[in-house]
């Protein structure tokens, strides 16, 4: 029986690896590296103390390791190798781990999961936990979920409490815009439907009268800003070549430009402006306008 205070960083004299390796050189009946059961619940770092056991080539036959259960499945977290941080890792994290060094996922808790020996795995528990999937294995009850509406509001869902602290999660303290700044920036700024005429202006086409009216200084920025962002279509949408105006550079070019520039703004930004598709602008107001008379 060892009674020792333990550090996560690699370095120290009191890593578990080297307490291990202490207590072998000071005894003959010393733990073997194959030994049979290991349990690691730190609340943090635990990542790392079993890390550092499968890097100095210790293979406990069963683990159970403490996993953070508010992190959803596709997040591979791990906290910083630090002892005073406190944020525990992801169970996919301990998952991949895991798999790096032939150990397999077999159950879990709420809080715990339990990994074995790839050997044993296919000798005794295959046909038991045919599928070991943390879909399959573990469901997440305790995480928080966010999400956007379309005027910036931010909502939350599912578990809505600081799990450790015993305190209120309030919508209202996690909103990025106060509530008189929400909006959806994309909406048509007049209540009727507009259609764009030549000289600049709109023409109302649901009063009965026509009736020229000028555009909203902003609106007309915003348009402006929208336009040099927008992503050209053409080389997609367009039976002609584009050879005449991009000399050089043929079609096929343009379109894994388009492409590329396509991805960007959908990778960075979720949504991307596009020109060049050959609808006609005020189809596309038509539809925004429809859009935000159904949100609303």
């Amino acid at each position: 029986c060892i009674n020792a205070s333990v550090s996560c960083m690699a370095e120290s004299t009191c890593s578990l690896p080297s307490i291990l390796q202490q207590q072998q050189h000071h005894h003959s009946n010393s733990l073997p590296n194959d030994f049979d059961f290991l349990c690691i619940d730190v609340d943090g770092p635990d990542y790392w103390l079993w890390y550092d056991l499968l890097k100095n080539n210790y293979r406990p036959k069963v683990v159970c390791i403490e996993f953070n259960p508010t992190m959803p499945h596709n997040i591979i977290y791990i906290q910083p190798r630090n002892d005073f941080i406190r944020h525990g890792s992801s169970l996919t994290a301990f998952v991949e781990l895991a798999e790096l060094h032939n150990y397999v996922l077999v159950e879990t808790t709420m809080f715990n999961a339990f990994f074995v020996d790839e050997i044993l795995y296919q000798t005794y528990l295959k046909e038991e936990v045919p599928d070991n999937t943390i879909e399959s294995l573990h469901e997440i009850t305790m995480g928080t979920h966010l999400y956007q509406l379309y005027d910036g509001t931010i909502k939350l869902s599912g578990c809505k409490k600081m799990l450790w602290h015993r305190l209120p999660i309030d919508e209202e303290d996690v909103q990025v815009l106060p509530p008189e700044k929400r909006d959806f920036p994309f909406a048509p700024t007049s209540s009727d439907f507009t259609h764009t005429v030549s000289n600049g202006g709109t023409v109302s086409s649901s009063s009965g009268v026509a009736a020229v009216t000028s555009i909203d200084p902003k609106v007309e920025e915003l348009e402006k800003k929208m336009r040099e962002l927008a992503v050209d279509m053409r080389p997609y949408c367009s039976t002609q070549s584009q050879n005449e105006t991009k000399g050089e550079i043929d079609n096929q070019e343009l379109k894994n430009k388009c492409a590329a520039e396509l991805y960007e703004q959908l990778q960075t930004n979720g949504f991307a402006y596009i020109k060049g598709t050959g609808i006609a602008p005020y189809l596309c107001k038509d539809a925004l306008q429809a859009t935000n008379l159904f949100l609303n």
